[in-house]
C-alpha cells in the first residue's frame, strides 16, 4: 500500500476529487433537519397529554349538553372520538421514532404536527371555551402544554444545525429544560 491507500476508499478504487458526493451531502442535511430525540418526544409527549385530557373529559362534556354549535355533538360521538384520538397519538410516537432514527420525512411530519398543535389552540379550544363559558375538553393542556412545547420545537427546528435544536436562537436543550 502507498502513500494514496490511506485517501481511497475500502473499494480499491480512488476517491474522486472535487465536492462530497451527494449522498454524503444529502446525508448530513437529513442529520442537520433531524429532530434532536429530547425535542421529538417532546412534542409526541404534550401531544399525548392533551389527548390523555380530551379522552377522558370528553365523555363528561359530551353528557352534559354543554356543547354548542350548529352540529353540537352528542353521546354517541364518544367512541369514535376515542378511536381517533389514540390512532393519531400512537401514530405521533411512530413518528416520533422515525424521525429521531434519520427518516427527515417523519421530521418534517413533526413539524407539521406541531403546526397543527399550535393552531389547535386558537381553532377550537379558547373560542370553544368562551362560546360555553367554562371548560371544554383539552382546553388547559392546549394552552399550558402544547402551545409552548410546539412553539419551541418549531423555533428550534428552525433555527438547524445539528437537529433543530442547535443554531442561533432557540436550541433543542430549551426544549428540554422548559419542561
Amino acid at each position: 500500500m502507498g502513500a494514496d491507500a490511506a485517501a481511497e476508499p475500502a473499494s480499491g478504487r480512488p476517491r474522486p476529487a472535487g465536492p462530497r458526493p451527494p449522498a454524503r451531502a444529502s446525508r448530513e442535511r437529513a442529520k442537520a433537519a433531524r429532530p434532536s430525540a429530547a425535542a421529538a418526544w417532546a412534542l409526541v409527549g404534550a401531544l399525548t397529554v392533551h389527548n390523555a385530557e380530551e379522552a377522558l373529559t370528553m365523555g363528561p362534556f359530551l353528557r352534559s349538553g354543554a356543547a354548542v354549535g350548529p352540529v353540537a355533538p352528542g353521546p354517541d360521538l364518544l367512541v369514535p372520538f376515542l378511536v381517533a384520538v389514540t390512532v393519531v397519538t400512537v401514530g405521533a410516537w411512530a413518528l416520533a421514532a422515525a424521525a429521531t432514527a434519520g427518516r427527515r420525512w417523519a421530521g418534517d411530519a413533526l413539524a407539521v404536527l406541531a403546526v397543527v398543535m399550535v393552531v389547535n389552540v386558537a381553532v377550537p379550544h379558547v373560542p370553544g371555551a368562551l362560546l360555553t363559558g367554562g371548560y371544554v375538553p383539552g382546553v388547559v393542556s392546549a394552552v399550558v402544554v402544547n402551545l409552548p412545547i410546539a412553539v419551541l420545537y418549531l423555533r428550534a427546528r428552525r433555527h438547524g444545525g445539528d437537529g433543530p435544536g442547535a443554531g442561533r436562537g432557540a436550541r433543542a436543550q430549551d426544549v428540554e429544560t422548559s419542561l
